[in-house]
């Protein structure tokens, strides 16, 4: 099974942001729409070795400019459904900067049920600056803040994807603001990640004291979160389900589902195991190899004194992509916290290109927020996530009024 599969329909886009992990959308490649005759082969080929995919992704560059290939692509996925080739109906998604919106666009949207996913970094004085137009270099704050008011009128569900930059910092604007700001609108989750560029960009963060601030910040947030949810108010929080997936999740060596549960379509056909690796051939699906013994483990002890084994964990896909494993590692294999232990293979490879590592920024907030749920939480892995399962409707984030009475 597959649970997400990414399928860049536009390898272009009309922002120029400043931190861009696929260089203005092109992948290091050149302005592309979506081949329709490679990405349908494409998609058959996988729908014949994964007969069931929870979540088929629009993405891109910008996807929105590309909107007959959505359409074409939706219809095809249903038609898989109806004919048996998928066992069950994916959800469709797409993660758009949410400046192109047109009633055709609604339509589409509204008829596959499409969940939203709308990237804006936060305020308009740190979003326009970050997310610009092309050549023109405007902002896009105002522009996205009327299609939300489109998206909500027309019934359609949205999410928050905001990177957080260095820039977020010199404005002493924190992820607790972040989650109060986007409070205004009706978020079914919100993600806020820090920017993941290269050690000598200056969006990120360089020294020890920017990277402890950030850790600390999200903790912030992550304590946030569960303070409301004390008081029966859900946030969504998208780092906070992440962090009690961990702990629900069975161990694995692996740092991310690229390449195995998760696959990726490019714009001309080519299949990779994850969209941030677009164009880079090494790490096309093509490429196996078999995944070495793990090395005994040690049990280390975590940041508060309590002791864990770093398990041994055994390997449950012979013929993955040649992916770096914990066990590759000699930190992360006798870690404490490897059993539950996630990390972005793209993120890995922005920052350190052909040998992609978890570097200590990652490192110190998994650890850090594992100990936090473990404290606060110690029913967590039954009784919390029974609550974040239930389809609640999220309510508001922000002041004392909106606490339960």
């Amino acid at each position: 099974m597959l649970g997400r599969l990414t399928i860049n329909t536009s390898q272009s886009c009309n922002l120029d942001c400043s931190y861009c992990y696929a260089g203005g959308g092109y992948y290091g490649g050149k302005s592309l729409l979506m081949d329709d005759r490679q990405v349908l082969a494409s998609l058959m080929q996988i729908v014949q070795k994964h007969n069931d995919i929870r979540l088929v992704q629009f993405i891109g560059g910008e996807p929105l400019l590309n909107l007959p290939a959505i359409r074409t692509l939706c219809k095809k996925v249903n038609n898989l459904v109806t004919t048996g080739a998928l066992k069950n109906q994916p959800r469709f998604g797409v993660v758009t900067n949410l400046t192109i919106l047109t009633e055709k666009h609604l339509e589409v949207l509204r008829e596959f049920e499409i969940t939203v996913t709308v990237s804006i970094d936060g305020p308009d004085y740190i979003h326009d600056k970050q997310r610009p137009k092309k050549k023109a270099l405007t902002g896009t704050h105002a522009i996205i803040l009327k299609n939300l008011a489109r998206l909500e009128r027309a019934g359609i569900s949205y999410d928050f994807e905001a990177t957080y930059t260095r820039l977020h910092l010199q404005n002493n604007v924190t992820f607790v603001d972040l989650l109060e700001y986007f409070s205004k609108w009706k978020p079914n989750r919100i993600d806020i990640t820090p920017v993941s560029v290269s050690e000598k960009s200056e969006l990120g963060f360089c020294s020890e004291d920017e990277q402890r601030l950030v850790v600390t910040y999200q903790l912030d947030a992550l304590n946030y979160a569960l303070d409301h949810l004390s008081q029966g108010h859900v946030v969504p929080y998208g780092y906070l389900r992440e962090v009690i997936g961990l702990l629900r999740s069975e161990s694995s060596d692996r740092y991310c589902p690229a390449g195995e549960s998760n696959l990726a379509i490019a714009s001309n056909g080519e299949v990779y195991g994850c969209h941030m690796f677009t164009n880079k051939k090494q790490y096309r699906v093509e490429k196996f190899t078999n995944i070495q013994s793990f090395p005994k483990s040690q049990a280390t002890r975590s940041y508060f004194g309590r002791k864990f084994k770093a398990i041994p964990i055994e390997a449950e896909n012979p013929t993955a992509i040649t992916f770096p494993t914990k066990s590759m590692v000699p930190r992360c294999n006798q870690c404490w916290a490897r059993q539950w232990c996630r990390a972005c293979l793209g993120n890995m490879e922005i920052r350190s290109p052909g040998k992609p590592v978890p570097f200590s920024l990652h490192c110190e907030l998994t650890k850090h927020s594992l100990e936090l749920l473990l404290q606060r939480l110690p029913f967590v892995i039954d009784g919390f996530s029974a609550i974040i399962d239930a389809e609640k409707p999220p309510g508001r984030v922000g002041g004392k009024r909106d606490y339960p009475r």
